[in-house]
C-alpha cells in the first residue's frame, strides 16, 4: 500500500468530516432529533468507498435508546449527505458512509471515574493507618 494512498484517505476523512460538522452545526439536515449532535472520527477506507462516520453527542451521558436514535437519524440522511459531501469535496467517487456511535469517549469517562474510585480509596487507607 503506498503512502500516498494513506494520506489521500486521511485527507478526504477529514473533509468529509468537515462537511458532515457543517451540516450537523448548520442544521441543514432539518431534523431536530440531530440537535447536539457531533461528529467524533471518520476513518475513509485506503480505496475511498466506504466512510465509517462515529458519532457523539454534546451531552455525555445519553441513554442507549437515544444514541441508538441518533445513529438512525444520521443514517436516514445518508443520501442527503453523500450528496453534500460530492457537492462541495473534490473527489470522484464519494464514499458510501455507515454511521456508528463512538464509544471511544464512554470508555475513557469510565476508566477516569475508576481510576478516581482506587485514588480516593487509596487516601482513605493511608489516612486510617496514622
Amino acid at each position: 500500500m503506498p503512502p500516498s494512498s494513506v494520506k489521500r484517505a486521511t485527507r478526504v476523512a477529514e473533509a468529509v468530516r468537515a462537511e458532515l460538522m457543517d451540516a450537523l452545526l448548520r442544521g441543514d439536515l432539518g431534523n431536530p432529533a440531530l440537535s447536539g449532535a457531533l461528529v467524533s472520527t471518520v476513518r475513509v477506507t485506503d480505496d475511498l468507498s466506504l466512510a465509517r462516520v462515529y458519532m457523539r453527542h454534546q451531552v455525555s451521558d445519553l441513554s442507549e435508546a437515544k444514541k441508538k436514535a441518533l445513529v438512525r437519524a444520521m443514517a436516514g440522511a445518508r443520501t442527503m449527505l453523500r450528496r453534500r459531501v460530492g457537492e462541495r469535496v473534490k473527489i470522484k467517487r464519494v464514499p458510501d458512509l455507515q454511521f456508528f456511535w463512538d464509544d471511544g469517549a464512554d470508555h475513557a469517562l469510565r476508566v477516569e471515574s475508576l481510576l478516581a474510585e482506587i485514588e480516593q480509596e487509596r487516601r482513605e487507607s493511608g489516612n486510617d493507618d496514622e
